[in-house]
């Protein structure tokens, strides 16, 4: 039908309509809940304020190849959707005591930074501020209007004063009740 249409004078351009199908949403029956991987207004959210996970999905669903580490004691390595992507060292034998592939060094001074409360912290409040503009904003901390850090810093600073408790701190509320994000999303 194209080449037919593409070979008459009148017209210009033609091209066949391609029609696209979603190819993967997870079989999480909690999933409709979870308004950050794809927002339809639920709980009164905005449509279409999301992270677009379903497009990102319909590209990869990821690959073996890629490995993550995530530093997290509360991670349930037998959950359905983790239990058979965890990875493990292939050059350890599990709980035998030994080092098997040399790494104790690496790995002791992994842990102390990992189990350090000060390291912690500070962690924490770099990633949750960070996260605040991502997730809220939706834009890099040194995007306009803040081109310096600025903002990032002030909220990064108010967080450390209130010893990483956000709840005290309110940070959520003023994020989204600030002026920035009202303009760009609506009222919250």
């Amino acid at each position: 039908m194209v080449q037919a249409m593409r070979s008459r004078p009148d017209v210009i351009y033609a091209e066949p309509n391609y029609i696209r199908h979603k190819l993967t949403v997870p079989n999480d029956p909690r999933y409709p809940e979870q308004w950050a991987l794809h927002n339809t207004a639920q709980d009164g959210g905005l449509a279409g304020n999301d992270i677009k996970a379903e497009q990102a999905w319909d590209k990869t669903t990821g690959s073996r190849n890629i490995v993550v580490g995530v530093v997290d004691e509360g991670i349930d390595i037998s959950h359905p959707d983790l239990k058979d992507n965890i990875w493990t060292n292939p050059a350890e034998i599990p709980n035998n005591g030994v080092d098997d592939d040399g790494d104790a060094g690496r790995s002791a001074a992994l842990r102390s930074v990992a189990e350090s409360n000060s390291a912690s912290t500070k962690l924490f409040n770099e990633a949750f501020v960070l996260m605040q503009y991502f997730g809220y904003l939706q834009r890099n901390p040194n995007d306009p209007p803040d081109t310096d850090y600025s903002g990032y810093n002030f909220w990064l600073a108010k967080l450390n004063q209130f010893n990483g408790d956000y709840i005290a701190a309110e940070m959520v509320k003023a994020f989204i009740s600030s002026t920035e994000y009202r303009q760009r999303f609506g009222p919250s």
